[in-house]
């Protein structure tokens, strides 16, 4: 129930408990009639706005904002007010610090996916640069119909300009006119040739990012392939996830890397369950888990990293490929392969 104010027609109401109070003005002033021009009448409202309210202005877009940030209500009115109940519904408007903060978040939230979504991310660039190719192709094939178009046109004002009968009345200025006519489809045509190797240069261009596109998609793709884990780890000790955090993480451990040497995986995935369970059955390096993180290692899964060192919906340990598979970094050598944390893994990803 909106509340009364000391200002004439102007009322108070509580939308939600989370945002302040909002005040609702009524303007008591009929409608008028105003001439724009001498054939047409406009009824309008009048749109001055009750002091101590914000401007009344046509609407329009205020940033980024959603249905689950609004703050709808029915706000009735005191019965003497003779006003019907309305309905009210309130959106946040963005500041531009507030657009810059969601943008940033929105990059930082893409940047985890693609770290952690390599094959996918390297088939979305080889789409990207597939569609940029058929661009550009379709560029080249209308400038060699231009060219094409202009050939004749050429050869046809060539020899108006060479073939013209001299000897009658005008004929000078005849042949001069058909010498201008060529000169300027020459230039039409020059323009249409440099316009078309333009567009074999783009095309060339295009051709070798999308086959750079396909070796790297290729080669991350690997990752869903068999493969037999080649390697031989290092000594780790007591404390082997300590350096899971820093420089390239943790190495394989040599004792794990024994168990799993010359064995086949059906793919990286495959691999990771099997390092993690075989983790699980080795006396040292199990106990420095506490409870929780031995049942997951016991089922293949990874251990959950410290607090600090998730982020986003990452919270567990990461296999990181020392050299990147992209630049054929073996999939399955466990001398290229490091545990990280999650917050490393993707640090390393930005060149940290």
């Amino acid at each position: 129930l909106a509340k009364p104010t000391d200002k004439p027609n102007v009322f108070t109401a509580s939308i939600a408990s989370d945002i302040p109070d909002v005040k609702i003005g009524f303007d008591s002033r009929p409608p008028v009639e105003v001439t724009r021009n001498f054939f047409k009448k406009e009824t309008i409202n009048h749109l001055t706005p009750v002091k101590g309210l914000s401007k009344i202005s046509p609407a329009k877009a205020v940033g980024f904002w959603g249905g689950a940030r609004s703050r709808d209500a029915i706000v009735s009115f005191p019965k003497e007010s003779g006003r019907e109940p309305i309905y009210v519904s309130v959106i946040p408007v963005s500041t531009p610090n507030d657009i810059k903060s969601r943008q940033d978040d929105i990059d930082r939230q893409k940047l985890l996916w693609d770290a952690f979504h390599p094959v996918e991310v390297a088939e979305r660039e080889l789409v990207l640069a597939q569609k940029e190719l058929d661009h550009a192709d379709n560029d080249v094939k209308a400038k060699r119909s231009t060219l094409a178009r202009l050939e004749p046109e050429l050869a046809e004002a060539k020899w108006n300009a060479e073939n013209v009968i001299r000897g009658w009345g005008g004929w000078q200025d005849y042949h001069k006119k058909q010498v201008n006519a060529y000169k300027s489809k020459q230039a039409e045509y020059s323009a249409a040739n440099a316009a078309l190797n333009n567009a074999l240069e783009r095309r060339k261009e295009k051709e070798k990012k999308v086959k750079e596109a396909k070796d790297k998609f290729d080669k991350e793709n690997k990752r869903n392939k068999p493969g037999v884990a080649t390697g031989k780890g290092k000594p780790v000790g007591n404390k082997w996830l300590d350096n899971a955090d820093k420089e390239s993480g943790a190495p394989i451990p040599d004792r794990i890397a024994d168990k799993l040497r010359g064995k086949e995986f059906k793919n990286f995935d495959d691999f990771r369950k099997k390092f993690w369970e075989e983790v699980s059955k080795d006396p040292e390096l199990s106990k420095q888990f506490k409870n929780q993180n031995k049942t997951n290692i016991q089922k293949g899964k990874a251990p959950f990293a410290k607090k600090k060192d998730q982020v986003g919906g990452r919270e567990r340990f990461e296999l990181h490929h020392d050299k990147p598979i992209s630049q054929d970094g073996g999939v399955y050598d466990m001398d290229n392969l490091r545990i990280t944390t999650p917050k490393r893994h993707i640090d390393i990803h930005r060149g940290k």
